[in-house]
């Protein structure tokens, strides 16, 4: 099978390597959700060596996701898993959460489960990094970003830009607080919470 390539991901994982390298505590454990093709979790577990990652995805997602991470021994790399973030949350805590650009492509009910599952996975102290294109108390950030929105909701009602403040809301309700919003590339967002 051949590997899945995303340019998304290739252009952005040096400016989130350097979030992370600036956020994540020693020796942490991270789950990532919607690993996608998986370029994320064998770039970062490749410069982050102290870090174990976790990659998760739904179950039609697992053939290339499986594909990609073939044949890579780290240890700091873990089997990717099935997760289905409006089915369950798994039975284990991580310090931290990733997740990148999935917040659009989902709908808003998985996206308020995405946020609820991940506030109950975290351990005291952990960190959820939320990457990706969002409005900010409704307003787009760019031009680019409000025609990309169009162009989602045309393919998917059900897709479209999120409000940070909304998410927010949303983690803070269940006990998050917000940490930082950082400013990346391409008029994306990282935003970053953390657990009591």
């Amino acid at each position: 099978m051949e590997k899945p390539y995303s340019a998304a991901c290739e252009r952005n994982q040096a400016a989130l390597l350097q979030v992370l390298e600036n956020s994540l505590p020693s020796h942490a454990s991270v789950l990532e959700i919607g690993s996608g093709t998986g370029q994320h979790a064998l770039y970062f577990t490749e410069h982050l060596d102290d870090i174990t990652w976790q990659p998760s995805d739904l179950e039609d997602m697992q053939p290339g996701l499986i594909s990609q991470l073939q044949g890579i021994e780290r240890k700091n790399l873990e089997a990717p898993i099935v997760f289905d973030v409006n089915v369950n949350t798994l039975n284990k805590s991580y310090d931290a959460i990733f997740t990148a650009n999935t917040c659009h492509i989902m709908g808003w009910s998985s996206v308020e489960s995405m946020l609820k599952n991940a506030a109950n996975m975290l351990n005291p102290k952990g960190l959820l990094f939320i990457y990706g294109p969002f409005k900010i108390g409704s307003e787009y950030t760019s031009a680019s970003n409000q025609s990309f929105d169009q162009e989602l909701q045309q393919e998917n009602a059900s897709q479209g830009l999120r409000d940070a403040h909304k998410i927010g809301a949303i983690l803070e309700q269940q006990g998050l607080q917000a940490v930082k919003v950082i400013g990346m590339p391409a008029n994306n967002l990282t935003l970053v919470f953390q657990a009591p």
